[in-house]
């Protein structure tokens, strides 16, 4: 039984990879200003993210 411990004890231990919680995109999702393929928007030198709606992507100007 202690010996069934110790080994689920060190594999939980070393199952673990450390990142750097300082990168980009690691806890929260990119933005504009870092990710330039995300579609974007500059209005006045600020960079917008456009995200475009149902209605504007079936939208028929007919």
């Amino acid at each position: 039984m202690n010996r069934l411990l110790i080994f689920a004890l060190l594999l939980s231990l070393l199952s673990c990879k450390m990142e750097d919680p300082a990168t980009p995109g690691l806890l929260v999702p990119k933005t504009v200003d870092q990710d330039p393929t995300l579609p974007q928007l500059a209005i006045n030198g600020t960079l917008l993210q456009w995200k475009p709606s149902v209605k504007q992507l079936t939208r028929c100007w007919c």
